[in-house]
């Protein structure tokens, strides 16, 4: 995985790099490799702080646009399984103060020290019930 950070790091931010870590991920519930693409290509073009509903590889894909615009990243996310590989991927790519990861569980109090203002929306989840939740929660935050 680090070889292909370093590549995107580099400028290589052709589909095949995101097929690339979308394979070495190897989670059927990520963000597909157009989905990786066009999210990266949007937060590059963010003129605020990243806000992402759900962690994982886009979360990476997100903290590597975020390190060449400047902006931080802020993730979402109600699973502790998925936050905890998130982290834990972050810190092997020296990239753990890239990305904030909040939980965000449906019965958990909201946080208003998450409000201001973002210049983009990412949302990688399933629209469940939980899905949902974080777009109501969301939309608190941009307000």
């Amino acid at each position: 995985m680090r070889d292909l950070i370093d590549q995107l790091r580099a400028g290589n931010d052709g589909i095949e790099t995101f097929r690339a870590l979308h394979a070495a991920w190897a989670s059927p519930f990520s963000l597909r490799p157009v989905g990786l693409l066009l999210a990266y290509k949007v937060a590059l073009r963010s003129t605020g702080p990243i806000l992402e509903s759900g962690s994982g590889l886009s979360s990476v894909v997100l903290a590597m646009a975020g390190e060449k615009i400047g902006q931080p990243v802020l993730s979402l996310e109600s699973v502790e399984e998925y936050a905890q590989r998130t982290r834990d991927t972050l810190a092997a790519l020296k990239l753990p103060n890239s990305v904030r990861l909040c939980g965000i569980a449906a019965n958990e109090s909201y946080d208003t020290s998450l409000n201001g203002t973002y210049g983009t929306f990412v949302h990688d989840g399933p629209m469940t019930a939980s899905g949902r939740t974080f777009h109501r929660r969301a939309r608190r935050l941009r307000s």
